[in-house]
């Protein structure tokens, strides 16, 4: 191995040098898996409204009154969620 060279090893136990179409082809998937993995956590992130009383659950913010964490999308939510406001269920929410 070189001083200054990056070597990227595979399961082979062989090395590659970092300029090769390999190390290329890895980092291009790496690429697409991090931009696929970024739209699913933002579409998780979504806001979502309460129909009757308007309402916004923020999943950033999470809901504390009733014990839901920051970060908790609304998918996730326990079924017996009810609207902090209004007390209605997760069936009358739309998502913004």
């Amino acid at each position: 191995m070189e001083p200054g060279t990056c070597y990227l090893f595979r399961s082979e136990k062989t090395a590659a040098k970092a300029d090769s179409f390999d190390t290329l082809s890895f980092s291009t998937k790496m690429g697409t898996a991090l931009r696929n993995s970024y739209s699913r956590r933002r579409a998780r992130m979504e806001k979502w409204e309460c129909t009757v009383c308007g309402y916004v659950y923020d999943p950033e913010e999470g809901d504390p009154e009733n014990k839901i964490e920051p970060g908790t999308p609304f998918e996730k939510l326990p079924p017996d969620w009810a609207c902090p406001e209004c007390g209605v269920g997760k069936d009358m929410f739309e998502k913004l």
